[in-house]
């Protein structure tokens, strides 16, 4: 298997990040995370670094993730990471902060695609997640504050880090 076949398959969504920061077996080290990260597709710089911070957050290393969106605060790539990263840790004031830093990413309009047919039986939580249509980032924190182990919540989760990655990636 190429090192490319093992970066893509670190982002197994059976293994998805937890909604906060509970550690998971099967997640790979910082170390081994820095070595495949230098198999990330593209040639910018800063979407190489979020992309690496979004697989150490995939990878439950909120700590070091952190530190690489914070270095970039004020970009709409880092900011929303940084929102990730503070939903995982129950931070949700902070979340919401850096969503709404973030603006109207890109991949908020993938994640209509991606994760809309995972709420065809929870019509209560679409209507709270993409209202007119449209992904609401503070109703998803909202949801998982409420909700932190409930498993469309955590499967919403895991799409919306694989179109970041996605997005990052392209």
């Amino acid at each position: 298997m190429t090192k490319a076949g093992k970066l893509q398959d670190s982002l197994n969504p059976e293994n998805s990040p937890e909604l906060t920061l509970r550690r998971r077996s099967g997640t790979l080290s910082v170390s081994a995370i820095r070595e495949l990260s230098r198999e990330i597709p593209g040639t910018d710089s800063d979407k190489r670094e979020t992309a690496l911070g979004l697989l150490l957050l995939w990878h439950d290393h909120w700590s070091e993730a952190h530190k690489i969106a914070q270095a970039h605060e004020g970009e709409a790539d880092f900011d929303l990471l940084h929102g990730i990263g503070h939903r995982r840790e129950a931070d949700y004031s902070n979340s919401e902060f850096w969503f709404n830093e973030a603006g109207k990413h890109p991949v908020f309009e993938m994640l209509v695609t991606c994760a809309t047919s995972l709420l065809k039986d929870e019509e209560e939580l679409r209507r709270q997640l993409f209202p007119n249509g449209k992904w609401n980032p503070s109703g998803f924190v909202r949801a998982v504050k409420a909700r932190p182990d409930h498993p469309v919540l955590r499967a919403i989760q895991a799409e919306e880090m694989l179109c970041f990655y996605e997005y990052l990636t392209q």
